[in-house]
């Protein structure tokens, strides 16, 4: 089984580190204007005389600040094996863990308690 030269060219242009306006808003799926627009808030645009690059590594950088990401948070009371209550949160995104809060380890300000 071969590769078509379609795919052989869409390769390279996912590989490429710039590429022009409308190679990027093909690569990224947005219209011209709206790439040109994301590139330059990005700081990604390079101009060689009137040749203007977008550096992908940069853009793809600035792209990711828009990432909606659900965090869920769940709220736990227990009893420690001393029968002192301990209030947890848990916060996480999909199943990774991202932080948690015991009584224990934070005094009242918020700063940590050492054991």
């Amino acid at each position: 089984m071969g590769y078509s030269r379609k795919d052989v060219e869409k390769s390279k242009m996912n590989a490429k580190k710039f590429v022009r306006y409308q190679e990027g808003a093909e690569k990224y799926s947005l219209g011209l204007t709206k790439f040109q627009e994301l590139a330059k808030e990005a700081k990604a645009v390079y101009k060689i005389d009137k040749v203007a690059l977008v550096n992908c590594e940069i853009f793809e950088r600035y792209l990711e600040s828009f990432h909606i990401s659900v965090i869920k948070a769940i709220n736990c009371t227990l009893l420690n094996s001393e029968g002192k209550i301990l209030n947890l949160t848990f916060c996480f995104t999909i199943s990774i863990l991202l932080s948690w809060r015991d009584e224990n380890c934070y005094g009242k300000d918020g700063t940590t308690k050492i054991r």
